[in-house]
Protein backbone atom coordinates (compact mmCIF):
# COMPACT_ATOMS: atom_id res chain seq x y z
CA UNK A 1 0.00 0.00 0.00
CA UNK A 2 1.33 3.72 -1.35
CA UNK A 3 1.63 6.23 1.77
CA UNK A 4 1.33 9.43 -0.06
CA UNK A 5 2.73 12.81 2.29
CA UNK A 6 1.24 16.15 1.45
CA UNK A 7 2.78 19.47 2.34
CA UNK A 8 1.09 22.52 2.07
CA UNK A 9 2.70 25.75 2.07
CA UNK A 10 1.95 29.17 1.29
CA UNK A 11 3.26 30.42 -1.79
CA UNK A 12 1.93 34.13 -2.47
CA UNK A 13 4.31 36.59 -3.63
CA UNK A 14 7.75 34.83 -2.81
CA UNK A 15 8.69 33.97 -6.58
CA UNK A 16 8.10 37.70 -7.37
CA UNK A 17 10.40 38.97 -4.50
CA UNK A 18 12.72 36.67 -5.12
CA UNK A 19 13.12 37.56 -9.12
CA UNK A 20 13.67 41.00 -8.08
CA UNK A 21 16.27 40.11 -5.42
CA UNK A 22 17.94 38.05 -7.51
CA UNK A 23 18.18 41.13 -10.08
CA UNK A 24 19.29 43.35 -8.01
CA UNK A 25 22.03 41.12 -6.34
CA UNK A 26 20.62 41.77 -2.94
CA UNK A 27 22.86 38.85 -1.70
CA UNK A 28 26.00 39.43 -3.88
CA UNK A 29 26.33 43.29 -2.82
CA UNK A 30 25.94 42.36 0.74
CA UNK A 31 28.35 39.37 1.01
CA UNK A 32 30.61 41.39 -0.67
CA UNK A 33 30.90 43.84 2.05
CA UNK A 34 30.27 41.68 4.43
CA UNK A 35 31.37 38.13 4.15
CA UNK A 36 29.82 35.69 6.19
CA UNK A 37 33.07 33.07 6.22
CA UNK A 38 33.25 30.02 4.58
CA UNK A 39 32.06 27.92 7.49
CA UNK A 40 29.11 29.46 7.41
CA UNK A 41 25.77 27.45 6.60
CA UNK A 42 24.00 30.70 5.07
CA UNK A 43 25.54 33.68 4.10
CA UNK A 44 24.64 37.46 5.21
CA UNK A 45 23.30 38.20 2.14
CA UNK A 46 20.83 34.99 2.06
CA UNK A 47 19.83 36.28 4.81
CA UNK A 48 19.16 39.90 4.31
CA UNK A 49 17.15 38.51 0.99
CA UNK A 50 14.91 36.54 3.59
CA UNK A 51 13.94 39.35 5.82
CA UNK A 52 13.45 41.62 2.67
CA UNK A 53 10.76 39.05 1.22
CA UNK A 54 9.82 38.40 5.21
CA UNK A 55 8.55 41.96 4.86
CA UNK A 56 7.22 42.27 1.41
CA UNK A 57 4.64 39.18 2.32
CA UNK A 58 4.40 38.62 6.15
CA UNK A 59 6.13 41.29 8.18
CA UNK A 60 6.96 39.21 11.30
CA UNK A 61 9.39 39.68 14.39
CA UNK A 62 12.52 38.50 14.76
CA UNK A 63 11.80 35.47 16.87
CA UNK A 64 8.78 34.32 14.67
CA UNK A 65 10.71 34.56 11.07
CA UNK A 66 11.06 30.82 11.39
CA UNK A 67 8.17 29.76 11.89
CA UNK A 68 7.15 31.99 8.89
CA UNK A 69 9.96 30.34 6.72
CA UNK A 70 8.04 26.56 7.82
CA UNK A 71 4.77 27.60 6.66
CA UNK A 72 5.97 29.50 3.28
CA UNK A 73 7.44 27.68 0.63
CA UNK A 74 11.07 29.34 1.24
CA UNK A 75 13.06 26.97 1.27
CA UNK A 76 11.45 26.21 -2.09
CA UNK A 77 12.10 29.40 -3.36
CA UNK A 78 14.91 30.61 -1.30
CA UNK A 79 16.92 27.15 -0.53
CA UNK A 80 17.24 28.57 2.90
CA UNK A 81 16.39 25.78 5.36
CA UNK A 82 13.76 27.78 8.34
CA UNK A 83 15.85 26.28 11.19
CA UNK A 84 18.83 28.70 9.58
CA UNK A 85 16.45 31.65 10.17
CA UNK A 86 16.32 31.45 13.60
CA UNK A 87 16.41 34.98 15.69
CA UNK A 88 20.27 34.25 16.92
CA UNK A 89 21.08 34.40 12.96
CA UNK A 90 19.19 36.80 11.77
CA UNK A 91 20.31 39.25 14.64
CA UNK A 92 24.70 38.75 13.66
CA UNK A 93 23.41 39.33 9.76
CA UNK A 94 21.79 42.70 10.98
CA UNK A 95 24.74 43.60 13.39
CA UNK A 96 27.45 43.09 10.03
CA UNK A 97 25.45 45.32 7.54
CA UNK A 98 24.76 48.18 10.40
CA UNK A 99 27.95 49.82 9.93
CA UNK A 100 27.80 50.06 6.06
CA UNK A 101 23.74 50.57 5.56
CA UNK A 102 24.29 53.54 3.55
CA UNK A 103 26.49 52.03 0.92
CA UNK A 104 24.79 48.80 0.70
CA UNK A 105 21.57 50.42 0.34
CA UNK A 106 23.13 53.40 -2.52
CA UNK A 107 25.05 50.34 -4.27
CA UNK A 108 21.04 48.75 -4.76
CA UNK A 109 19.96 51.51 -5.45
CA UNK A 110 22.21 52.51 -8.43
CA UNK A 111 21.62 49.25 -9.51
CA UNK A 112 17.56 49.51 -9.70
CA UNK A 113 18.46 52.57 -11.51
CA UNK A 114 20.71 50.75 -14.60
CA UNK A 115 18.44 47.36 -14.37
CA UNK A 116 15.02 48.84 -15.05
CA UNK A 117 16.13 52.53 -16.31
CA UNK A 118 14.83 54.57 -13.67
CA UNK A 119 15.22 58.41 -14.35
CA UNK A 120 16.71 60.49 -11.46
CA UNK A 121 16.70 63.57 -12.95
CA UNK A 122 13.89 64.91 -10.19
CA UNK A 123 14.51 63.40 -6.66
CA UNK A 124 11.98 63.77 -3.91
CA UNK A 125 13.24 64.79 -0.18
CA UNK A 126 10.78 64.36 2.35
CA UNK A 127 11.68 64.41 6.77
CA UNK A 128 9.94 62.84 9.72
CA UNK A 129 10.55 62.86 13.17
CA UNK A 130 10.16 59.93 15.83
CA UNK A 131 9.60 60.77 19.30
CA UNK A 132 10.87 58.45 22.34
CA UNK A 133 9.85 57.66 25.84
CA UNK A 134 12.34 57.93 28.71
CA UNK A 135 15.18 60.74 29.54
CA UNK A 136 18.27 60.00 27.69
CA UNK A 137 20.61 61.88 29.02
CA UNK A 138 22.97 63.46 25.97
CA UNK A 139 26.17 62.45 28.78
CA UNK A 140 25.08 59.05 28.13
CA UNK A 141 24.97 59.02 24.41
CA UNK A 142 27.42 58.45 21.81
CA UNK A 143 28.76 61.56 20.11
CA UNK A 144 29.84 59.44 16.84
CA UNK A 145 25.73 59.06 16.37
CA UNK A 146 22.68 61.47 16.20
CA UNK A 147 21.59 62.65 19.33
CA UNK A 148 18.40 61.93 20.81
CA UNK A 149 16.84 65.81 22.48
CA UNK A 150 14.36 68.12 22.50
CA UNK A 151 13.11 70.01 18.87
CA UNK A 152 10.13 70.57 17.22
CA UNK A 153 8.52 67.15 16.58
CA UNK A 154 5.50 66.60 13.62
CA UNK A 155 2.93 64.60 16.14
CA UNK A 156 3.60 67.83 18.69
CA UNK A 157 4.75 65.67 21.67
CA UNK A 158 6.96 68.25 22.62
CA UNK A 159 7.18 66.67 26.12
CA UNK A 160 9.23 64.22 24.88
CA UNK A 161 12.84 63.91 22.91
CA UNK A 162 13.30 63.11 19.46
CA UNK A 163 15.21 61.51 16.64
CA UNK A 164 14.88 62.39 13.35
CA UNK A 165 14.84 61.05 9.41
CA UNK A 166 15.08 61.85 6.21
CA UNK A 167 14.93 60.09 2.84
CA UNK A 168 15.93 61.09 -1.06
CA UNK A 169 13.96 58.78 -3.51
CA UNK A 170 13.46 59.30 -7.39
CA UNK A 171 10.54 61.00 -9.03
CA UNK A 172 10.59 58.26 -11.02
CA UNK A 173 9.56 54.40 -9.42
CA UNK A 174 10.27 56.26 -5.91
CA UNK A 175 13.61 54.13 -5.62
CA UNK A 176 15.54 54.82 -2.24
CA UNK A 177 18.98 56.84 -3.16
CA UNK A 178 19.78 58.20 0.36
CA UNK A 179 18.75 57.90 3.71
CA UNK A 180 20.42 59.87 6.80
CA UNK A 181 18.93 60.24 10.38
CA UNK A 182 19.38 63.61 12.02
CA UNK A 183 19.54 64.47 15.67
CA UNK A 184 16.39 66.03 17.47
CA UNK A 185 17.23 69.74 17.65
CA UNK A 186 18.60 69.74 14.22
CA UNK A 187 16.66 72.29 11.74
CA UNK A 188 15.15 71.35 8.95
CA UNK A 189 17.19 73.74 7.15
CA UNK A 190 20.71 71.69 7.96
CA UNK A 191 18.94 68.50 6.78
CA UNK A 192 18.27 69.48 3.69
CA UNK A 193 21.02 71.71 3.10
CA UNK A 194 23.13 68.19 3.94
CA UNK A 195 20.84 66.08 2.16
CA UNK A 196 21.81 68.47 -0.96
CA UNK A 197 25.46 67.83 -0.07
CA UNK A 198 25.41 64.31 0.11
CA UNK A 199 23.72 63.76 -2.98
CA UNK A 200 26.36 65.67 -4.73
CA UNK A 201 28.93 63.77 -3.52
CA UNK A 202 27.13 61.09 -4.78
CA UNK A 203 26.66 62.20 -8.41
CA UNK A 204 30.76 62.92 -8.39
CA UNK A 205 31.57 65.95 -10.55
CA UNK A 206 30.75 65.52 -14.18
CA UNK A 207 28.65 62.94 -13.93
CA UNK A 208 25.45 63.20 -15.92
CA UNK A 209 23.59 64.29 -12.16
CA UNK A 210 26.02 67.33 -12.07
CA UNK A 211 24.46 68.39 -15.61
CA UNK A 212 21.39 69.55 -14.44
CA UNK A 213 18.56 70.79 -16.10
CA UNK A 214 17.28 74.75 -15.90
CA UNK A 215 15.49 75.83 -13.34
CA UNK A 216 11.92 76.37 -13.97
CA UNK A 217 9.86 79.17 -12.29
CA UNK A 218 7.22 78.91 -9.79
CA UNK A 219 3.90 79.55 -12.50
CA UNK A 220 0.00 79.66 -10.96
CA UNK A 221 -1.57 76.68 -10.52
CA UNK A 222 -5.41 77.67 -10.10
CA UNK A 223 -7.64 78.99 -12.70
CA UNK A 224 -10.05 81.81 -12.37
CA UNK A 225 -13.07 78.04 -12.41
CA UNK A 226 -11.36 76.80 -9.10
CA UNK A 227 -13.11 76.19 -6.35
CA UNK A 228 -9.44 78.55 -4.49
CA UNK A 229 -8.74 81.27 -7.21
CA UNK A 230 -5.60 83.04 -6.61
CA UNK A 231 -5.21 86.40 -5.91
CA UNK A 232 -5.25 89.22 -8.91
CA UNK A 233 -1.54 90.51 -6.99
CA UNK A 234 -0.43 87.45 -7.94
CA UNK A 235 2.37 88.47 -10.52
CA UNK A 236 3.95 85.18 -10.98
CA UNK A 237 3.49 83.93 -14.96
CA UNK A 238 0.56 81.83 -16.16
CA UNK A 239 3.00 79.26 -17.37
CA UNK A 240 6.65 78.01 -16.50
CA UNK A 241 9.62 80.40 -17.50
CA UNK A 242 12.96 79.57 -16.90
CA UNK A 243 15.33 81.44 -14.43
CA UNK A 244 18.03 83.18 -16.55
CA UNK A 245 19.89 84.47 -12.79
CA UNK A 246 19.30 85.34 -9.37
CA UNK A 247 20.14 87.74 -6.90
CA UNK A 248 19.94 87.00 -2.95
CA UNK A 249 19.91 90.33 -0.58
CA UNK A 250 20.96 89.73 3.19
CA UNK A 251 20.73 92.34 5.15
CA UNK A 252 22.05 93.12 8.92
CA UNK A 253 19.45 93.27 11.68
CA UNK A 254 18.98 96.82 12.71
CA UNK A 255 20.51 97.54 16.69
CA UNK A 256 17.02 98.68 18.09
CA UNK A 257 14.61 95.89 16.39
CA UNK A 258 13.33 94.19 19.45
CA UNK A 259 13.51 90.42 20.09
CA UNK A 260 10.40 88.03 18.80
CA UNK A 261 8.77 86.69 21.50
CA UNK A 262 8.77 82.59 20.44
CA UNK A 263 7.52 81.35 23.82
CA UNK A 264 4.04 81.01 21.92
CA UNK A 265 3.60 81.12 18.59
CA UNK A 266 2.46 84.27 16.86
CA UNK A 267 -1.14 84.84 15.53
CA UNK A 268 -1.74 85.95 12.34
CA UNK A 269 -3.56 89.44 11.64
CA UNK A 270 -4.51 91.21 8.53
CA UNK A 271 -4.94 94.93 8.70
CA UNK A 272 -4.28 95.05 11.96
CA UNK A 273 -7.41 93.02 13.03
CA UNK A 274 -7.10 90.63 15.89
CA UNK A 275 -6.09 87.29 14.50
CA UNK A 276 -8.71 84.09 14.76
CA UNK A 277 -6.81 82.63 18.11
CA UNK A 278 -7.20 86.38 19.40
CA UNK A 279 -10.83 86.84 18.61
CA UNK A 280 -11.54 83.50 20.06
CA UNK A 281 -9.69 84.25 23.10
CA UNK A 282 -11.73 87.53 23.77
CA UNK A 283 -15.07 86.03 23.27
CA UNK A 284 -14.07 83.10 25.63
CA UNK A 285 -13.08 85.37 28.49
CA UNK A 286 -16.41 87.16 28.75
CA UNK A 287 -17.32 83.93 30.06
CA UNK A 288 -14.68 81.40 31.28
CA UNK A 289 -16.47 79.59 34.03
CA UNK A 290 -18.80 78.16 31.43
CA UNK A 291 -18.74 75.79 28.15
CA UNK A 292 -19.10 77.15 24.60
CA UNK A 293 -19.79 74.95 21.91
CA UNK A 294 -18.60 75.03 18.44
CA UNK A 295 -21.78 76.40 16.65
CA UNK A 296 -21.67 79.27 19.65
CA UNK A 297 -18.31 80.56 18.62
CA UNK A 298 -18.37 80.25 14.81
CA UNK A 299 -21.87 82.44 14.88
CA UNK A 300 -20.35 85.19 17.19
CA UNK A 301 -17.32 85.05 15.57
CA UNK A 302 -18.96 84.96 12.10
CA UNK A 303 -16.92 81.91 10.85
CA UNK A 304 -18.64 80.16 8.13
CA UNK A 305 -16.61 77.35 7.82
CA UNK A 306 -17.51 74.94 10.60
CA UNK A 307 -15.00 72.05 9.76
CA UNK A 308 -12.06 74.26 9.65
CA UNK A 309 -12.76 76.33 12.79
CA UNK A 310 -13.12 72.67 14.66
CA UNK A 311 -9.84 71.48 13.32
CA UNK A 312 -7.98 75.10 14.96
CA UNK A 313 -10.36 74.48 18.10
CA UNK A 314 -8.63 70.84 18.63
CA UNK A 315 -4.94 72.43 17.94
CA UNK A 316 -5.48 74.44 20.73
CA UNK A 317 -6.54 71.84 22.72
CA UNK A 318 -3.41 69.83 22.36
CA UNK A 319 -1.49 73.25 22.87
CA UNK A 320 -2.73 73.41 26.31
CA UNK A 321 -4.78 76.69 25.86
CA UNK A 322 -8.35 75.14 25.82
CA UNK A 323 -9.98 72.07 27.16
CA UNK A 324 -12.38 69.99 25.84
CA UNK A 325 -15.66 69.52 28.25
CA UNK A 326 -17.87 66.94 26.15
CA UNK A 327 -18.55 66.87 22.52
CA UNK A 328 -18.18 70.11 20.68
CA UNK A 329 -17.98 72.15 23.59
CA UNK A 330 -14.75 74.43 24.90
CA UNK A 331 -13.59 76.19 27.81
CA UNK A 332 -10.74 78.31 28.85
CA UNK A 333 -7.85 76.48 30.58
CA UNK A 334 -7.14 78.76 33.84
CA UNK A 335 -3.65 79.96 33.28
CA UNK A 336 -5.07 81.51 29.29
CA UNK A 337 -8.02 83.38 31.03
CA UNK A 338 -5.96 86.64 31.87
CA UNK A 339 -5.11 88.34 28.68
CA UNK A 340 -1.75 87.98 30.17
CA UNK A 341 0.44 85.36 28.27
CA UNK A 342 1.24 82.20 31.04
CA UNK A 343 4.99 81.71 31.55
CA UNK A 344 5.69 78.41 29.27
CA UNK A 345 6.75 75.05 30.86
CA UNK A 346 10.09 74.32 32.27
CA UNK A 347 12.29 72.26 30.64
CA UNK A 348 12.55 68.57 31.14
CA UNK A 349 15.63 67.66 32.85
CA UNK A 350 17.94 65.24 32.04
CA UNK A 351 17.35 63.09 34.49
CA UNK A 352 16.59 59.26 34.75
CA UNK A 353 12.79 59.67 36.07
CA UNK A 354 10.66 56.19 36.14
CA UNK A 355 7.99 57.51 35.78
CA UNK A 356 8.80 58.47 32.55
CA UNK A 357 7.40 56.21 30.47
Amino acid sequence: MAVTSVVEKRLGALPVAAWFLRRLDVAGIVDEVCPGGGSALVTHGQVIEALVANRLTSPAPLVRVEDWARCWAVEEVFGIEPGLLNDDRLARALDAIAPHLEHIAGTIGARAIGEFGIDVARMHWDMTSMSVHWSFPVEGQDEDFPVIGYGHPKDRRFDLKQVQAGLAVSADGGIPLHARVFGGGAAEVSQVVGAMKDLRAMAGEGSPADARPHRISARKVKSALSRYPGSPADARPLTSQNITHLAIAIYAAHPSTPTADTSTPATPTAAGRPGRRDRTLQLLRTDDQRAWSLKELADTLGIAHYRSFCAQLGHWVTDGILSRTGRGLYTLQPEWRSPQRPTPPAKIADSPDPSID
